[in-house]
This record gives structure tokens, sequence and C-alpha cells, in this order.
């Protein structure tokens, strides 16, 4: 049934030379055929369907496909025909698989010039609609495709006028690679922490083969840009839940206890005014409970423990390089060494959760320099990244900071964003698109031998920065021009304290006229880093506090006029313990601010009661300053 295409294989292409007149009768003879091609075909196409249907067509038009003169046209109709899953069965069905891989794999081997690239691309589109079947997978492993295909990217990866090929071979050897679960025992996190609500801290059940779906009949993947659309966003769209005013959450009298946090409200400005020259250490009130959450007699630490000794014990002998993650905002579930200076990475979910694996920022120490290092990062979720973009991951130095030279800058090279075959399972999907991880690849060149260096998503901003920052502010600032309150909101549920910035002026004078006049500004809230993974909303906040109380005119201003109450980070814990987007108990505090509770959110349950009572006692309307989000020009969306 095959023989023409069978016969084509053995053709070798020759390109004929116009000056030739011994070759002017076969180059016409060719193009009249290709000249019929392209006039007749669509009376063609419907003559050969209402007769045979798009089987007898199919079988028409992969015989003509072997044939040097006439094979561009034909593959294009083939491969727009090959769409069709039921065309496609048709095509593992007859044998078509092993065939159309011998013959590209001549039309490789023969064309030494590069000079039927289009052809060779039409035959791999080809083999791309037939392997999205499960059947065409299997013909496809079964006639050795993949290693076929392999050597022949391996080939073509240096010549850039080969993308079209290698493009659509990597498409394919991807469909084709045999999906498998992620090297870890569960898809939960591999930290817990007892918090109020959760009912039962035992460990996750390890995954099996019915955690998993089948999508052997799924059609080719769509753009990554196309599935990024699909993210949840900010905005609540459920009109039942919208109100112009929202109701309180708490009876009127209990409002009174957030007086204590508008103290630029008292009558007596002076007890309000810093006082400069105390022997009082704010750190040591501020940082009291600022330990990492998971210390070392928790289950974090322990499963951390156990987990990387394992890995480390089989290589004791031969590895040197160290990659850690025990400190504040680290995020690393497990480490593997794949080759002698490349890692595969796995970051861990958040807290008390199986998802939101995006975040990463380790410690690599012990390494060789001048010699490239490779990580991959192989449980991503989201579908696209601007890493493809030309977003770089960060880099910090210890041996480089010692010198005086810049300690964190952006790094690595070779960098990319994809999806892999590793499958995600119903549990850590929970409802989010896509069925696969993504992995983000790059190299990183040492500069020293056994340096230290962290590597991280963006330039990290933690809490122990925050601190310090406020506590800088505070001792910087002229006190006869900024009043610059520094309190607490509340407690976490891991023992933090959340900062309450409060900015604005003093009166002139406590008398009446002045502080009537102080009573009367609006009131202005701003909050940032709800979502742990968003440093670089931090960064912002730093800014913009910096600018409220700097002698400018327009900070100056705006002081004169408002009262700037600040949360400049809503989740200190899931900051501190490297989480992604999540609080202690696994949920999105962004989501919480219709029905907080205070034994479960208790800094979204505050900051909505302090805004409240300010609304309450009359001060003005309070004007809610969207929240400090991840900037589009670097996130990973």
């Amino acid at each position: 049934m095959l023989k023409t295409l069978v016969a084509g294989a053995n053709w070798r292409p020759e390109c004929p030379d116009p000056r030739d007149r011994t070759n002017v009768s076969p180059l016409r003879g060719r193009l009249s055929i290709r000249h019929w091609i392209a006039t007749d075909r669509y009376k063609r196409i419907y003559y050969m369907i209402s007769k045979g249907g798009s089987e007898a067509l199919l079988q028409t038009l992969v015989d003509t496909s072997s044939t040097p003169g006439q094979s561009g046209q034909p593959l294009k109709f083939l491969a727009a025909l090959l769409k069709s899953k039921s065309n496609s069965r048709r095509a593992v069905n007859r044998g078509y698989v092993t065939s159309l891989l011998r013959l590209h794999q001549d039309w490789h081997s023969r064309d030494v010039t590069n000079t039927y690239v289009l052809i060779r691309h039409r035959l791999l589109l080809c083999l791309r609609h037939i392997v999205t079947l499960r059947s065409g997978r299997e013909a496809f492993l079964a006639a050795q495709g993949m290693e076929t295909l392999f050597n022949i990217a391996q080939a073509c990866l240096d010549n850039k006028s080969m993308e079209p090929v290698t493009s659509v071979v990597l498409q394919i050897l991807r469909q084709c690679y045999t999906e498998s679960p992620l090297p870890l025992i569960t898809a939960s996190s591999a930290y817990t922490f007892p918090a109020p609500g959760n009912t039962s801290s035992e460990l996750p059940p390890a995954l099996t083969e019915e955690d998993f779906e089948d999508n052997a009949e799924e059609e080719m993947d769509k753009d990554s840009d196309v599935e990024a659309g699909k993210e949840d966003d900010e905005l609540e769209t459920d009109m039942n839940k919208l109100s112009s005013k929202p109701s309180l959450d708490l009876p009127k009298e209990e409002l009174a206890r957030y007086d204590a946090l508008c103290p630029e409200l008292s009558c007596s400005f002076e007890e309000s005014e810093p006082k400069y020259g105390d022997d009082v250490n704010p750190r040591d009130a501020s940082h009291a409970n600022h330990s990492h959450i998971l210390c070392a007699a928790s289950p974090r630490q322990h499963r951390f423990n156990r987990e990387h000794s394992s890995w480390r014990k089989g290589r004791e002998e031969t590895l040197y390089t160290s990659i850690l993650d025990m400190f504040e905002l680290g995020n690393l579930h497990k480490v593997i060494q794949v080759r002698e200076f490349e890692y595969d990475l796995l970051v861990s979910a958040d807290v008390n959760s199986s998802q939101h694996q995006q975040w990463f920022y380790f410690k690599v120490s012990g390494m060789r320099a001048a010699i490239p290092y490779r990580f991959n990062i192989i449980n991503c979720e989201k579908p696209n990244s601007q890493f493809n973009y030309g977003m770089q991951p960060t880099l910090y130095s210890v041996k480089e900071a010692l010198l005086g030279r810049t300690a964190w800058i952006w790094t690595g090279s070779e960098i990319c964003y994809y999806k892999n075959n590793y499958h995600r399972n119903t549990a850590s999907r929970d409802g989010a698109s896509g069925k696969n991880y993504y992995t983000l690849t790059f190299t990183v060149t040492f500069l020293h031998n056994e340096d230290a260096c962290y590597l991280a998503y963006h330039y990290p901003y933690t809490y122990s920065t925050l601190m310090t920052h406020l506590e800088i502010l505070e001792r910087s600032i002229n006190p006869k021009q900024v009043y610059f309150g520094k309190d607490s909101l509340c407690q976490t549920l891991g023992g933090n304290l959340c900062p309450l910035v409060t900015i604005t002026v003093f009166p002139e004078s406590n008398s009446t006229k002045h502080l009537e006049q102080f009573h009367c500004c609006p009131y202005y809230a701003i909050t940032a880093r709800v979502h742990p993974g968003e440093n670089n909303a931090s960064w912002v906040m730093k800014e913009t506090l910096e600018f409220l109380v700097s002698s400018d005119p327009v900070p100056k201003l705006l002081r004169e006029n408002f009262v700037f109450k600040i949360i400049p980070m809503l989740n200190p814990d899931g900051v501190i313990n490297g989480n992604h987007r999540c609080s202690l108990r696994g949920e999105d505090l962004n989501r919480q601010w219709l029905l907080p509770q205070a034994h479960l959110q208790p800094t979204i349950y505050h900051a909505k009661g302090l805004l409240h009572y300010v609304s309450s006692i009359g001060q003005g309307p309070v004007l809610l300053l969207r929240e400090f989000a991840q900037l589009p020009t670097s996130t990973s969306n």
C-alpha cells in the first residue's frame, strides 16, 4: 500500500541546475505538476472526499509526499488532515508512523545543504498531530521515534536555520516522553504547622498511580499564554457578595479596642512624640518572636533533615557542593544530583498545602569557580514565566559582599521555562488549570571557590529586613516635621508581630482649632505582602515609606492633609517560612476579607476591624489603596 512512500525513503534529493539544458524537460514537468497542485487543489480535495472520503485522500497525500517535486503542498494538506483525530487514527492503523519517520530520517541524512527544511518541517507536523493520540504515541515509541528524533535534534541544535525543525522535534519528544509523578513521597508540603482549624497534622499519604489522571487523548497543548489567561484574578465577580457598605463584623463596643492603635487621635501629643537618647532597643521588643517559626523541634525540621540526609548519603564521597534552605524565606524541598554539576531541585508547597510551588530561595556552598552549574527547578506551577522573556534569577555572593562589591545581582544563562513530563495529581491541582508541572532551568558560573551564594526567584525581602528598615526610619526622621508611629496590629498564628505604621504631622499646637483641623484629615490605608512570594511588593512599600517621611514638598503636603495607616506585611508567617501565596493554615489570606476570624486569620481580621473603627468614630472617609502586588514587569504569571 505504501510502496511509493517506502520507495521515497531511498530517494536522494537533487536540485537540477536550470542552466543545464539536459535538465530542462524534467524541470518543466515538475513545475507543471506544482502548478496543477496549486491551482486545482481544492477541486481535487472535494473530488477525493466525494469518491473515497478522507481516507482515500489521506492515502493519496501520503503516497505523493515521497516525490521530491510534489512534496510541499501535499504535505501541507496531509498535516491539515491529521489534525482530525479520526484521520490520525487511520494513519496509525495503516502504519504511516513508521513510514513518515523513515522518510524524515532520509530527508535529514541526505539534505546536507538544508534546502528542504520546509518539507522536513511539514513531515514533523504530521507526526506531531498523530502523537496527540495514545495509539499514536505507542506507535511512535515502537518505531524508535524517540531515539530517531533525539539524534536529529542533537545534530540541528547549533544551526539557527533549522529552528523550525528542532522546535517541532522538541514538541513531539515532550509529548511522547512518559509522564511520571514527582520524585517525592507526597505532593503536600513537607512542612506542617498545627494551626487552629486543621483537623490533622499527620503526614500526608504517599502518592499512588490512582492519584494521576490519564490525558492520553488530550489534544496538543495550547499556547502557554492562553493558559495563563485562565488564572484567577483579584476581582470579586459575585455581585451577591458585593455591597456599597459592608456590615460590621464586630459589635461597636468591641471596636473600642482599636483606640490604642490610633494614638494620633489623642488630645496630648507630647506623649506620642519620639524620645531620642533613651536606652531602649526597639529590636528587643519587635523581634522577640522573630525566630523561624518552624524550629528544630518542629515537624518541618525533622522531615527536612530526613529527606536531605538520605539524598546526601549516597553521594557522600563525591559530592562537595551543599544546597540548603534553612534560613528565613528559604524554600527548597529536595535536591537530586543528576550529573556532576547539574541538580534537579524541588521547591516545597506552602505550609499545610499541596500547591503554590513557584518561589525559590536556597543557598549553595562548596562550589568550584569558573565551572557552569545547571539548576533545574522541576515542580513550578505557573504555565508561563517572565524567565522566558529576559528575566534572570538573583544571586548573592558572600565573598563578593566581603570585598565591598554589589552583593545581589541578576545572574544565569541558558534560561528556559517549559512544561515537563511530571504529572500533577488531583489533590495538588485543586481545580487549577494544567495537568503538568513546569521546569525552570538556568546555568550559573560562580566566581569564587568555596563561596557561599544565595539564589532566589527575585530580590528577597524578609521580615527581618522590614523590622530593621522600620527601626532605621524611626531613628532618622525629624519628629518636629513627621509623626511616625510604629505599633503592632496583632500577633500572628506563629507568634510574630504584624507591624502597623502611622505617618502624618503633629498639629501645630494642642489648641482646639489645630486639633479639630487635624481630626478632619481623612485616612489612607495601605497594605502589602499578603502573598509572601511577592517580594517586589515589599520593595515598592520600602520606597513608599521613605517617600512619605522625606522632606520633599509633595510628601510634606500629603502628611499635612492625610493620616496614613500602613500595614507593610500582612502575612509575616508566610514570608518567614518561604511560602509563595498562603498563611500557615494553607489558605490565601486575600480571599478571607469577607468573613475573617480572629483565631484563624488574625491580620486580616484586625486590619478590617481597624478600618471599621476609624470609620465608626467619624474620622472622615477611609480610603483603602489596593494592596501592592507583584509588578507586571517581573512576574512569573
